[in-house]
């Protein structure tokens, strides 16, 4: 899973007392969990795995072209030249 691929499920906090075992697979697995109660959102879980992903040296390489006139005047600032 990439690190903008977020997954999230709303639990209830009675579901979390009934099954904190669950709960933490949820968060194991990279899970986003929305904890919930009388229908009103309290907290969210985020898996610290997923939430400090570190860029690596280099991996973005190839991928971004400058244009080799990307400094060149604009067509459409010409008036005020």
């Amino acid at each position: 899973m990439r690190q903008w691929d977020v997954i999230m499920v709303t639990i209830t906090a009675e579901q979390i007392v009934a099954e904190p075992d669950a709960f933490i697979k949820q968060l194991e697995a990279g899970v986003e969990v929305v904890i919930v109660s009388n229908s009103e959102s309290l907290a969210r879980a985020i898996p610290t795995h997923a939430a400090t992903g570190r860029p690596l040296y280099g991996s973005s390489s190839g991928k971004i072209v400058i244009s080799s006139d990307f400094d060149a005047p604009l067509d459409d600032f010409a008036e005020y030249q």
